[in-house]
């Protein structure tokens, strides 16, 4: 939160403050004015500032307010003829012997673009699906530049591999269904916008070196998640995901990648791992030179082409 005496006494307008002498009479430029600045590409909360007039000198000049205002009046105003849901609030302060009003808008909006529901005509006339936004000091209707950056802005994600290793393990598991397979393969993933995304599925990809696919092996939970009988994964605006997914494996994957009976395989493969989030957006990048290893029980089948059975494989390492 900014400091409101701070911006009285310091501030000029800009893209997150406005100074206004007085109180709105149209509705409809409170409208314009609470859209755009919750457009405006300024990340911090954002601030109308009634009863002070900047001047063109920058000197400021103290004309304070009659009445103050209802806040849910004004909320009612916004939810009717706004869409998404804008947060903001009415105070006042007083200033010099005057009582100012203010409007704090939240910088959690961040499910730009904002725009008009429906056509508003009590005032200044906003037609439905005019979206403003505040650049500088001016509010202006939004162009095709301007959407671009709000969507790229919600949907900026950098997705990059971190392991050149995958390692499968059997671990010994008291289910009755038989042992867990457990396929961790380390990621980084940031997301650089204001919205919360939330990832919903997604799979790995292992390539030979001509690009060809040997397995596609899903992934089924992450390391900071007990419970892994699904993929889910929220990541907040500006919020970073650095540590495990757990990847489905089984023992076909062993015969397809040609894995000796000790879980070793003599090639390095290209990985390309694709995730999706709950909107049906893809995310995805790849590695090369990734080795692949596997060990214990996964490597039934492998054993037993190799002609190894289970019991004799295991007298090998009791000698």
């Amino acid at each position: 939160m900014r400091d409101i005496i701070y911006l009285i006494e310091n501030g000029h307008e800009n893209e997150y403050l406005d100074f206004k002498a007085k109180d709105y009479a149209d509705k409809g430029e409170f409208l314009i004015d609470i859209m755009s600045m919750t457009n405006s590409m300024d990340e911090d909360d954002k601030y109308i500032i009634i009863g002070v007039k900047d001047k063109i000198s920058g000197e400021k000049e103290i004309i304070g307010i009659e009445d103050a205002k209802e806040q849910a009046e004004f909320q009612q105003l916004v939810n009717e003829n706004i869409e998404p849901k804008i947060k903001f609030e009415y105070r006042t302060i007083q200033y010099k012997d005057k009582i100012l009003g203010y409007y704090e808008i939240s910088k959690d909006n961040n499910d730009r673009p904002y725009m008009a529901k429906k056509q508003y005509t009590k005032g200044r006339n906003i037609r439905q699906g005019e979206c403003y936004i505040r650049k500088n000091s001016t509010n202006s209707i939004a162009i095709r530049r301007d959407y671009d950056i709000f969507y790229h802005e919600r949907r900026d994600v950098k997705l990059s591999i971190k392991d050149c290793v995958i390692l499968v393990q059997t671990i010994k598991d008291p289910n009755p269904f038989g042992p867990c397979v457990y396929a961790p393969f380390k990621i980084n993933l940031i997301n650089r916008g204001n919205s919360k995304i939330i990832f919903s599925s997604g799979y790995l990809l292992i390539k030979d070196e001509n690009e060809r696919v040997l397995c596609r092996n899903g992934i089924r939970g992450h390391a900071q998640r007990e419970e892994n009988r699904e993929f889910k994964l929220e990541l907040d605006g500006k919020d970073q995901f650095l540590d495990d997914l757990l990847l489905s494996f089984g023992s076909e994957d062993c015969i397809r990648l040609g894995m000796d009976e000790y879980g070793e395989c003599s090639d390095l493969f290209k990985v390309e791992i694709i995730l999706e989030d709950t909107e049906g957006n893809e995310y995805s990048t790849n590695q090369e030179g990734v080795i692949i290893r596997a060990e214990g029980d996964i490597l039934h089948k492998v054993r037993r082409m190799r002609g190894f059975n289970k019991f004799a494989f295991k007298s090998l390492f009791k000698k």
